[in-house]
């Protein structure tokens, strides 16, 4: 979710800002609707039902400060239900595990765990897409691939 105020910036553009204030607002709504938080935007609440779920997000509207400000702002607000958290494939998905046993392409060496297969590359190539140009990403020491691959 972003929430925000929209402006007029210099070049007379209308703009959104970001307020910490609604991000703190729903915070306080969420918690008090026993929802933990699980990473950014992301909030869970176990143990609950479908529509209790669903009438806490249709109530934010009004119990984040100031009444309406979350309903003209908002650019999304989903809601999963999950009856049981045996679809939660997280572990088994991360690099190392069941489905990912293997580095698929280069990866940051502080992301590769230490058992998996990795080496540092021989020949440092083109950077992987979307990585910033910098010093620290063309060390090649910077990287790890699999025993049989190369950058």
């Amino acid at each position: 979710m972003s929430f925000g105020t929209l402006t007029y910036n210099d070049e007379n553009q209308l703009t959104l800002r970001v307020t910490a204030s609604t991000y703190y607002e729903l915070k306080k709504a969420l918690q008090g609707a026993d929802f933990r938080r699980l990473q950014l935007s992301d909030w869970c609440c176990d143990n609950t039902d479908a529509a209790d779920a669903f009438w806490t997000m249709l109530t934010l509207g009004r119990t984040v400060s100031p009444p309406g400000k979350l309903p003209t702002t908002v650019k999304g607000l989903k809601l999963h239900h999950i009856p049981d958290w045996i679809y939660d494939i997280t572990d088994d998905f991360q690099l190392g595990n069941i489905y990912y046993p293997e580095l698929l392409g280069p990866a940051p060496v502080n992301l590769v765990l230490f058992h998996v297969p990795a080496i540092i590359p021989h020949v440092m190539g083109a950077l992987p897409n979307h990585t910033r140009n910098s010093e620290e990403a063309r060390d090649i020491n910077s990287w790890r691939v699999a025993p049989d691959e190369e950058l």
